[in-house]
């Protein structure tokens, strides 16, 4: 996925969100119409870091704190 992402990520759309749980954390990314979902045991799992760094140095959007717009007109 991460090379697909430096291949095509100008002009795509490219987003991530975390959710944290139970002391562990889930990642999703989206880049253009593929998407990738990991779950993870501990919050400072290295390929966590990778991912977040990846996302965050990339300037994909960060929508954690975001409600999809069919569900935020109710």
């Amino acid at each position: 996925m991460e090379g697909y992402a430096r291949q095509v990520f100008h002009g795509t759309s490219c987003a991530y969100q975390t959710t944290e749980n139970k002391g562990g954390a889930e990642v999703r990314v989206l880049v253009g119409k593929f998407g990738f979902i990991q779950k993870f045991e501990t919050l400072n799992d290295p390929l966590l870091e990778r991912i977040l760094s990846f996302c965050e140095n990339g300037n994909f959007l960060n929508v954690d704190k975001t409600i999809r717009d069919d569900q935020f007109f109710k």
